[in-house]
C-alpha cells in the first residue's frame, strides 16, 4: 500500500529562496532512501510564500523512516526557523477498488 505525503509550509516573506534551497536539499536527500518512489514540489499561485510537497512513498513505513531520520531532522529544523508557522503533514494511503 503506497502512501502519499503531502507537506504545507508558509514560509516568511523575502525567504522563498532560502526555503527553496533547503526543501531541493531535502528532496535530494530523499531521493536516496529505501522507498522513495517520486515527490514534487509546488507554490501556492496567490501566495508565492505558500509551498506545498507532495512525495510518494512505497510503504507508509518507508515514509515514517524518514520523517524520522537525523539528517532530515536537521533539514527541516533550517526550515522551520523560516517558517510563519509550523508545517502540516498529511498522510494518504492510496485505495484498490
Amino acid at each position: 500500500m503506497s502512501a502519499r505525503v503531502i507537506i504545507e509550509r508558509k514560509v516568511m516573506k523575502g525567504k522563498e529562496n532560502e526555503a527553496l534551497s533547503i526543501l531541493r536539499e531535502l528532496r535530494i536527500a530523499a531521493m536516496h532512501r529505501k522507498g522513495y518512489f517520486c515527490g514534487e514540489t509546488m507554490r501556492a499561485r496567490d501566495d508565492p510564500s505558500t509551498f506545498v510537497v507532495l512525495g510518494i512513498w512505497q510503504q507508509p513505513e518507508d515514509w515514517e523512516r524518514w520523517q524520522n531520520n537525523p539528517e532530515r531532522r536537521k533539514l527541516v529544523g533550517e526550515l522551520e526557523k523560516l517558517l510563519v508557522r509550523p508545517e502540516k503533514v498529511s498522510v494518504y494511503l492510496s485505495v484498490s477498488f
